[in-house]
């Protein structure tokens, strides 16, 4: 899962580290990157009101997992610090070509943002899209919400 203490949460803070951020900078770009489920009801507001293509779920869900996948690709790549082989000082040698230099703090920090943002829009608009099912067939309400929950966890 995600969430601030899922997959991307837990690696968020060793990605922090090896850049050798502080403790209190550390709270501050994790604060910053989980801001998304902040202004969640935000997100609500803006998807109602402002349909893309027509569409008020399925084409911010569309969009902002495509600007997820831009983000994951360089974290998942891309991010350096203390800890990657490019960044450490006792390496003996000439410098590995394929290790790419790290990304800047705040291109890391954004790129955590945006990761939150799609998983914050992906459950703001999918329990929206789950209560208006509810709402049409009451008495499978509870089978549509466990088995929305059985696949999230």
């Amino acid at each position: 899962g995600g969430g601030s203490s899922g997959l991307i949460g837990n690696g968020m803070e060793f990605v922090y580290r090896g850049y050798g951020v502080s403790g209190p900078d550390l709270q501050v770009y994790t604060s910053v990157a989980l801001l998304p489920w902040s202004i969640k009801a935000l997100m609500g507001v803006m998807s109602d009101g402002f349909p893309l293509f027509g569409y008020r779920k399925i084409s911010y869900l569309l969009v902002f997992a495509a600007l997820a996948q831009l983000a994951y690709l360089p974290l998942g790549f891309l991010v350096g610090g203390q800890g990657s082989p490019s960044a450490r000082p006792d390496q003996k040698g000439p410098p590995v070509a394929s290790s790419p230099p790290p990304l800047p703090l705040p291109v890391v920090t954004i790129g955590f943002f945006l990761l939150y943002v799609q998983m914050t829009l992906s459950d703001l608009l999918v329990e929206g899209k789950y209560s208006e099912k509810v709402k049409l067939s009451p008495e499978r309400g509870p089978d549509l919400v466990t088995f929305v929950w059985g696949g999230v966890s």
